[in-house]
């Protein structure tokens, strides 16, 4: 009887674990293909996959043209277009020694007519002329994977590269040749900090990717407020901001903004029916930036009166380390005596 009973627990256990590494496997699974250019860039930042990256280690003979076992840096840069409209990425191969093992570069794009993402890379590897295209499988905010298809020495192969985010600061790249899933190699690569930009003339923007940053941010406050959740406020400001608020004395520091957020979302008590804050205009300084814009709140009163106020703010908004926009000042005032 010991024996059917230990049998039974060995054929449970053997199923949960069925079951929960099908559960893994859905969730790992779970890749989709953007519908537009906005989504997909949408994604990579969620990603925080912009800047530049490097790995050191040695070569595979996952790469058609470079010798496999040779000490060497690859640093990787991915970053935008001035228009928006392109990701443009390149990559340096070298050995300790200064020899350039691959140098290439390549962009990604949005393909109207085939409602797509396009992407393609050309350059040298041991010195041949090399040229391919990518095939977006799937992507998600946290890995994303391409079938590639590059022509070498008259040679053409196919390799699948799979991209997923470790860290905040750290993404894996996995590379296997199609036709032979065990040659494959794994690297890891480090975000490198940015460097410190020389003071510069600020460049006004009313549209583009970095007037677009600056929307994402108030959109996420907008949508935190009407919550009513503090902590997602709070976490939009730097750990040293400066709050600017009518009828208060200036606040410094997130915690006071947190603690600030926290007491008024206790006491409020009527209901938002529609908030807005757009963006009227930035003014960009490189990893510094000037926003400005309007806002409006529609409420009802628990006794069921509404009234509208409107107002209008401006806000410094400072670049952190890991790509991030958060509100450094934050001053408003209403357009009347409300």
């Amino acid at each position: 009887m010991k024996k059917i009973l230990f049998l039974l627990l060995i054929i449970s256990l053997t199923g949960l674990n069925q079951i929960f590494a099908d559960h893994h496997k859905n969730k790992e699974s779970k890749l989709k293909i953007p519908k537009s250019w906005e989504e997909y860039l949408s994604i990579k930042r969620k990603q925080k996959a912009f800047g530049v990256w490097s790995y050191q280690g040695k070569t595979t003979n996952v790469w058609e043209g470079i010798p496999e076992g040779i000490e060497y840096k690859n640093t990787f840069t991915s970053q935008m277009s001035a228009d928006g409209s392109k990701v443009l990425n390149s990559h340096v191969m070298k050995t300790k020694d200064g020899s350039i093992l691959s140098t290439g570069s390549g962009m990604e794009t949005w393909d109207p007519k085939r409602k797509k993402i396009f992407c393609s890379s050309s350059g040298f590897d041991g010195g041949e002329l090399y040229s391919g295209s990518f095939e977006l499988i799937g992507i998600n905010a946290t890995k994303e994977k391409w079938k590639y298809t590059e022509t070498v020495s008259g040679k053409t192969y196919e390799v699948m590269i799979t991209w997923k985010v470790e860290a905040p600061n750290k993404r894996s790249q996995t590379i296997s040749r199609s036709k032979d899933p065990d040659n494959s190699s794994t690297n890891t690569f480090t975000k490198q900090p940015r460097k410190q930009q020389t003071q510069r003339q600020g460049v006004i923007l009313k549209k583009g990717p970095k007037f677009k940053e600056q929307e994402e941010v108030l959109e996420a406050f907008v949508k935190a407020f009407v919550d009513g959740n503090a902590e997602d406020c709070a976490n939009l400001y730097s750990k040293d901001t400066i709050y600017m608020i009518p009828e208060t004395t200036v606040l410094s520091g997130r915690d006071a903004v947190l603690e600030s957020y926290k007491e008024f979302f206790k006491s409020r008590d009527y209901e938002i029916l529609e908030m807005k804050e757009p963006v009227s205009e930035v003014i960009n300084f490189g990893n510094w930036a000037v926003i400005r814009g309007t806002g409006m709140d529609k409420i009802r009163s628990k006794e069921g009166d509404e009234s509208t106020k409107n107002y209008k703010w401006m806000i410094l908004s400072q670049k952190q380390q890991d790509g991030s926009w958060k509100m450094k000042w934050d001053i408003f005032n209403y357009d009347d005596a409300y």
